[in-house]
This record gives C-alpha cells, sequence and structure tokens, in this order.
C-alpha cells in the first residue's frame, strides 16, 4: 500500500473559539438540542485506531484546532443533520458544526455497519447510501479539502495509473491482475512475484502465502 506521510502543507485554519453561542436557528434544526454548538477547525476522515490519524489530530490539537474525527464507520452511530452551509454532528450529548470555514483531511473513508439485526435489504441500503451522506454533506456544508476525495478516488485506481505511467513511457514492472489461478501461474513462469492489494484498505497480506 502507498504510505500516507503527514501533510506538510498549510492547513490554512482560521481558528474560532471552542464554543460559540448559539444564534438564531443556529442549533440543529429538529434536533431537540439546547446546548450551544461547537465549530469543528478540522474534520478528520480516518478510523479511531489509526496510527497516523493519532499523529496528526495530536499536532492539531496543539495547534489549537478543534478537531472532530468521523467517517462511514460512525454513521450509525452518530446523529447527522445536514443542510446547505453546514453540517452538525452530534456525540456524547453535544453538537458539532462543521461549515466553510472547517478543513477536511481526507485520509481512510472506512466502512459503513449495518445495526445489529438489520434486514438484508434495510443493510444494503445503509452500504449504498453511507458515501453519499458523508461526502455530499461535507461538500454541502462547503468544506476546504485536504484531499478532494475524488483526486483521492481517481489516484487510488492503480490499473488506470500503471495504465497512464506505461502511456508516458515511465519504467514499470511487469503487471498482471487476474482472478485466475491457472493465469497468475502462467504469468509468474516460475519466478517470485509480488501480490498487491487494488483497493487503499487494510492490505491482503492475511490471504496470501
Amino acid at each position: 500500500m502507498a504510505s500516507h506521510p503527514i501533510p506538510r502543507h498549510p492547513l490554512r485554519l482560521r481558528l474560532r473559539p471552542i464554543v460559540t453561542e448559539p444564534e438564531p436557528g443556529a442549533n440543529p434544526s429538529g434536533s431537540g438540542m439546547t446546548a450551544s454548538v461547537s465549530h469543528v477547525d478540522v474534520v478528520l476522515v480516518a478510523d479511531v485506531d489509526d496510527p497516523h490519524y493519532l499523529a496528526v489530530n495530536a499536532q492539531l490539537v496543539t495547534l489549537g484546532a478543534r478537531t472532530l474525527r468521523l467517517n462511514l464507520s460512525d454513521l450509525t452511530s452518530r446523529s447527522l443533520i445536514s443542510q446547505v452551509g453546514a453540517l452538525d454532528v452530534a456525540a456524547d450529548g453535544s453538537w458539532s458544526r462543521v461549515d466553510h470555514e472547517t478543513s477536511v483531511w481526507w485520509f481512510r473513508a472506512g466502512r459503513a455497519h449495518a445495526p445489529e439485526g438489520a434486514e438484508a435489504d434495510e443493510a444494503q441500503l445503509i452500504l449504498d447510501e453511507a458515501p453519499s451522506v458523508l461526502i455530499g454533506s461535507l461538500r454541502a456544508a462547503g468544506v476546504r479539502w485536504v484531499d478532494d476525495p475524488d483526486v483521492t478516488r481517481r489516484a487510488e485506481w492503480k490499473l488506470g495509473q500503471l495504465a497512464v505511467a506505461t502511456g508516458l513511457e515511465i519504467p514499470t514492472p511487469r503487471w498482471r491482475a487476474t482472478n485466475s489461478p491457472p493465469a497468475a501461474q502462467q504469468f509468474a513462469e516460475g519466478h517470485p512475484v509480488i501480490a498487491k492489494p487494488l483497493s487503499a484498505g487494510r492490505g491482503i497480506a492475511p490471504y496470501v502465502a
């Protein structure tokens, strides 16, 4: 898998007070909450136990930034309210607001999880809808991206990137992508090979020898 270094370019943070007094209509509509809303400076799209996320978050907190970790795995356990110019996220009884002054560090989108006991069609609906909810809500809020998920996604299409590299006459190793064991054996011709994942997930180490 490709490595993801800690971003070293400025995030252009404009830090605001940790908690802002709610203005008229500022509280999440229909939420039933009366508490003030905390503004988020940086949303980190990553898994909760990811060491890279932990390192980046620690640096941002040191700089005084108000951060919020959020990815697909959170969508069934947190309340979200999306509207033009704002995304409100509830966790532990408090609300956080994401808006045009928020930067989003897109690292790992994670996976959505259907609630235990959900019917098969409901579970599939959750999996289908989750990416559109996450990305669409952030876009509707008008956030600044580091990096834009569409750009990141294009960069993660490894077979397409290999084809582009070949077209530009950039040296690349011989490769094949196949789900046919005989084809893979024929390509290897008895030589050692390296098996690599095509996705930006956790890798395939447990499944290959």
